[in-house]
């Protein structure tokens, strides 16, 4: 039997009202002159199909209720395993970055111009509290989408990428959001080094430069990557895509 809350709803007490209605201005007008087994027939009937669509209403409340709770919890289950899946990827490569062959960290003389300076820049790291890195805060405004960004609290990813294409003369979508990167340059079907390389994971998006694989990873030299430029390996199945610059020649291969 559902509660009493359920039963005083604003879905439910239609149908009370509904039979009040239909006594006053359905049965009432007609009782004179007819009998009272007629009356009470009616009476009842109308009474009997309230209380089932009264119950039925309720009943209907209590379980949108209970679902709505059912989906709320799957949610928060959903964003802690969002959270422990992001967690897990830091704790992966801050294990392993700098334990990896050092052959795989070793940049190719032929490499673009912007995976070059965005080489360069590993190890440029967020400062927590109120100071900025002047650096990151560089990154910031090559996109220029808003005047104060912090470099502890903002998602610098997307900076990063632009600012290194910059340095080579490139312009990028200036955006601050990972996936605007998806509508520029050219699509390729296979990464290429120092492709532009979309991702997402935890129901979080990053952007980064393509920097070789293994089976089951890709490297990717970005920003914002455990708070700093880092070369970062992420599960393949997180790539959304990948781009190159607009107008100049894909690689034949990576």
């Amino acid at each position: 039997m559902p509660d009493l809350h359920y039963w005083l709803s604003g879905a439910a007490l239609v149908f009370p009202a509904s039979f009040l209605i239909t006594v006053i201005i359905g049965i009432i007008p007609i009782m004179e002159g007819r009998s009272k087994k007629l009356i009470y027939f009616l009476l009842f009937a109308a009474f009997l199909i309230t209380g089932v669509g009264w119950y039925s209403s309720a009943k209907q409340d209590e379980k949108a209720e209970q679902d709505s709770g059912k989906l709320d919890a799957t949610q928060d289950s959903l964003k802690v395993m969002r959270n422990q899946l992001t967690d897990l990827i830091v704790k992966m490569n801050t294990g392993s970055a700098f334990l990896e062959p050092p052959e795989l960290a070793i940049l190719s003389p032929d490499a673009p111009a912007w995976l070059k300076a965005a080489y360069k820049e590993i190890g440029q790291r967020e400062i927590p509290g109120p100071q900025e890195n002047p650096r990151i805060v560089a990154y910031f405004k090559t996109i220029g989408a808003k005047e104060n960004y912090r470099d502890d609290i903002d998602d610098w990813a997307s900076a990063f990428v632009e600012w290194s294409l910059n340095q080579a003369d490139i312009k990028g979508p200036k955006s601050d959001e990972p996936f605007a990167w998806l509508d520029w340059g050219q699509v390729l079907s296979q990464p290429a080094l120092g492709a532009v390389v979309i991702m997402s994971f935890s129901g979080l998006h990053h952007v980064g430069f393509y920097f070789g694989e293994d089976e089951n990873f890709v490297r990717v030299l970005g920003g914002n990557e455990d708070d700093a430029v880092h070369i970062f390996r992420y599960p393949k199945n997180a790539v959304y895509g990948y781009r190159w610059p607009p107008d100049l020649k894909v690689p034949d291969s990576h």
